[in-house]
């Protein structure tokens, strides 16, 4: 039997395909309606891409929503961070990588637990500090989807969190 599990989330390149702007925009009517569904369906978890920037954004234009976005994380239906915000793990610099787990981990403290999750869903490789930085940021967890070429792999990766 195969067990699956069905995650609500969203994928959010802030400036990927718009500006600044245009994220605020959409970024209102996406948390909104999450944070509306989330408190209609207790049963219901929603994770925030694995970052926590965008939450920031949100939460400048509706600092009232603080309370219910604490209330989100520690029932644990929103789950944010460790990421302050999505990088490329492939070309960015091990240091920046590391750095940018840090500062999403402290700054996720602020709202609740972060998610324990090293969460790199939509990178083109890896650097190999990786499981370096991973466990250096104490996440023995690891989400991916590309970076990856299945076919030339004849086992699962295990890493020792050293690279």
């Amino acid at each position: 039997m195969i067990k699956a599990h069905i995650v609500n989330h969203t994928h959010w390149d802030r400036e990927w395909y718009f500006t600044a702007m245009d994220a605020l925009v959409l970024s209102e009517q996406l948390f909104t309606d999450a944070i509306v569904e989330l408190e209609k369906n207790p049963e219901a978890s929603f994770v925030l891409d694995g970052q926590l920037s965008i939450l920031d954004d949100y939460l400048a234009l509706y600092p009232e929503k603080l309370s219910n976005i604490q209330a989100l994380i520690a029932k644990k239906q929103l789950f944010i961070g460790p990421w302050f915000t999505q990088s490329d793990a492939f070309y960015a610099h091990a240091e920046s990588i590391l750095r940018n787990g840090m500062i999403g981990v402290f700054e996720s403290k602020k709202y609740g637990e972060y998610m324990d999750i090293g969460y790199l869903p939509d990178t083109f490789g890896f650097n190999a500090q990786v499981p370096a930085i991973l466990e250096q940021l104490g996440l023995d967890t690891f989400i991916f989807w590309r970076g990856f070429i299945l076919a030339n792999m004849s086992a699962v990766p295990i890493s020792n969190g050293r690279a």
